[in-house]
């Protein structure tokens, strides 16, 4: 159920090279949101690429 949407980038032969922003989103449908949240963090630890920010706080308030 993961999907990535990608924004803000630009094709340089063969390479996706950012033009900043935000430029990936992830997200999983689950049947709970805590279990969304992990499957989706952990699909982002998979994705390689040379600076990376990763948001810690994405789904915590819906799962208060």
């Amino acid at each position: 159920n993961i999907k990535g949407f990608i924004a803000g980038r630009r094709l340089a032969k063969t390479d996706i090279i950012s033009s900043g922003g935000r430029v990936l989103n992830v997200t999983e449908t689950e049947l709970s949101i805590k279990e969304a949240r992990e499957k989706a963090y952990n699909a982002i630890e998979k994705i390689k690429v040379e600076t990376k920010y990763i948001r810690k706080d994405i789904a915590c308030r819906a799962m208060t």
